[in-house]
């Protein structure tokens, strides 16, 4: 029997990402998702366990646009897992007007594109 592949996911509150948290789910994935809103997170396991009930879903939660918060759910993240077989950063923002994150980064900047560094799990 294989092992379930380990999914690490962001931006699957809302949208495209958590109708792919959910299909990966019925795929037997085991699913570690990155949120902001905990009453979301919850909405969104109940979506899932509702589609696949066996199916393992833990939340790491924290701010994609705060690199603290990325590097700390990276390390977190890389305590409780050896190995992660897919990345997918889904999460993502487009705005009109600039906003600045309190780490002095263009919010967008720092969610579309420093993020994913940051989170990466060495």
């Amino acid at each position: 029997m294989s092992k379930c592949p380990l999914i690490v996911m962001t931006g699957a509150t809302s949208g495209i990402g958590q109708i792919a948290a959910i299909e990966m789910a019925k795929r037997r994935a085991h699913l570690v998702l990155t949120a902001r809103n905990k009453e979301r997170a919850k909405a969104t396991e109940k979506l899932i366990k509702e589609a696949s009930p066996e199916t393992d879903v833990n939340f790491y939660f924290g701010d994609l646009s705060i690199m603290k918060d990325v590097r700390r759910m990276g390390l977190e993240i890389k305590q409780n897992y050896s190995k992660i077989d897919i990345l997918i950063h889904n999460a993502g923002l487009h705005r009109f007007e600039q906003c600045v994150t309190s780490e002095g980064f263009s919010e967008m900047i720092a969610v579309n594109y420093l993020a994913p560094w940051h989170l990466q799990i060495r």
